[in-house]
């Protein structure tokens, strides 16, 4: 029962400060996934996703991948991860890593200097594979300016 109580901690405190919705699954037929950031906004200072504070300058929607990778090879699909924003004065970085948000990073995409951020990840490949990831939007160079321009995300495949 202890451990029972330590996953569900563990579950809450990630749901506390996640996307909306904070996670979603995605097989070789779909549904497509969207979801919206909640961060408050306020740039992390230097550092990028090390240095950002989850649920204010960065959020995570939590995806799992259904299948194996053969089932991917087969339908010949991979899964488009993609961000966008209204205005270019600011900046975010996404970063997925694989299994948890202290896992490998396995994708990234931080450009600058336009209103998305974008990026494949290809579960047919043994280095990606398929299960859970978390998608990590860092607030870069988020502007308030009277209301927080939050990042919508959106899966493909």
């Amino acid at each position: 029962m202890k451990q029972s109580a330590s996953t569900l901690s563990a579950l809450l405190g990630f749901l506390a400060f996640a996307a909306d919705p904070p996670a979603g699954t995605i097989g070789t037929a779909g549904p497509d996934l969207t979801w919206t950031g909640t961060g408050s906004g306020i740039p992390p200072t230097g550092g990028g996703e090390a240095s950002c504070d989850e649920g204010t300058n960065c959020d995570s929607f939590k995806l799992t991948v259904t299948g194996t990778p053969a089932d991917w090879a087969a339908a010949n699909k991979v899964i488009h991860v993609q961000i966008n924003w209204s205005s270019p004065s600011t900046d975010y970085d996404m970063y997925v890593h694989k299994g948890t948000l202290e896992g490998p990073v396995v994708a990234s995409s931080g450009s600058g200097g336009s209103t998305q951020e974008q990026l494949d990840l290809d579960p047919r490949r043994s280095s990606i594979g398929t299960g859970d990831f978390v998608v990590h939007v860092v607030y870069f160079a988020a502007t308030t300016d009277g209301q927080l321009r939050s990042p919508r995300g959106t899966i493909t495949r």
